[in-house]
């Protein structure tokens, strides 16, 4: 009975309370969210990829053949613009549509738009799958709750998810690959072939959201191609994964004239503190840093979510145990 409630009625509480609590705490102005904006803004209302109109407000930036461009991939904006379209569309039919004369206004409707169906969305969605994850692995729907809620708002997730942000959404992906690649079982009886193509699709989609995924899909490829026998599986993966692939690569030429240099090759200014160290912002990992991220006051990831080592130990735990198969 309780394994038909996750699936039903109760993830959907679950859900609405999670994407509640993200809506609310909505931050408008929180720093690398408005290039993302101007680029909904611009696709939608001048059906441009560039960002001239929006330029001068933004440090954030790109700039070939007398244009400006976001200094990232665009997939966030592209994923975002049809629902800005929608509600844009309907205030401007609306007695609403004065929110367009006022430039603070439009702009903090468009990034609510635009935060509240991507980001905020595909974070909930995510903590949905992982109290299913949960519960399927473990036949608890209280670990299955703490799992989920430890993620929206016991991890830096919750920060980056109360504004139109990139990396949480990559996360969300990168949870839906694992639980495929890993745990098909969670999302119920999924015909081979299509889960092979969500696969692929969400790999590619994930690059056209941001070239960070690309060193958690090389490690996913080691246990897919050992999964994958047949070279006609490999194949239908690839292909999949060519329509979002193949639209960042039509964004780059069109915007820089090369299909494989990205938005980071074309930098404003190269000068800056930031990308005038190592290869556009790039450096060989440093000891103190990594050591930092993990448990420094400032921002360390054990220090503000101290769960995350509580994990750690589990591992190892699980490994004495025997029940390496639970991780």
């Amino acid at each position: 009975m309780m394994r038909e409630q996750m699936r039903g009625l109760f993830q959907f509480r679950l859900g609405a309370t999670v994407l509640l609590i993200l809506l609310l705490h909505f931050n408008p102005r929180a720093a690398g969210s408005d290039r993302f904006v101007y680029l909904v803004m611009s696709l939608v209302e001048r059906a441009s990829i560039n960002i001239d109109a929006y330029y001068s407000q933004t440090i954030e930036l790109s700039y070939k053949h007398g244009h400006y461009f976001i200094n990232t991939n665009p997939g966030l904006s592209f994923l975002a613009a049809p629902s800005w379209y929608v509600v844009g569309r309907l205030l401007g039919l609306s007695p609403l549509r004065g929110i367009f004369d006022n430039e603070r206004l439009h702009f903090f409707v468009a990034h609510f738009v635009s935060f509240a169906t991507t980001t905020a969305l595909f974070t909930t969605i995510c903590s949905m799958l992982l109290a299913r994850l949960v519960f399927t692995i473990t036949s608890d729907h209280k670990r299955a709750i703490l799992a989920s809620l430890l993620y929206a708002f016991g991890t830096p997730v919750f920060f980056y998810s109360t504004r139109l942000q990139q990396n949480v959404v990559i996360a969300s992906f990168t949870c839906a690959l694992f639980t495929l690649t890993f745990h098909p079982e969670v999302l119920g009886k999924i015909f081979h072939r299509f889960r092979l193509i969500a696969i692929g699709f969400l790999s590619g989609l994930g690059l056209f959201v941001d070239l960070s995924m690309l060193p958690f899909l090389l490690i996913l490829a080691v246990p897919l191609a050992m999964e994958m026998k047949s070279a006609r599986n490999i194949i239908l993966t690839i292909v999949a994964s060519l329509p979002p692939v193949g639209a960042l690569m039509l964004y780059q030429y069109t915007a820089f004239g090369n299909f494989f240099l990205p938005a980071q090759a074309y930098l404003v200014d190269l000068s800056t503190s930031v990308h005038s160290v190592g290869f556009l912002g790039l450096q060989e990992p440093d000891f103190s840093q990594f050591f930092g991220y993990l448990f420094s006051l400032k921002n360390g990831l054990f220090i503000y979510a101290p769960f995350t080592l509580w994990c750690l130990w589990w591992l190892f735990s699980c490994r004495k145990k025997g029940l390496a198969g639970n991780i």
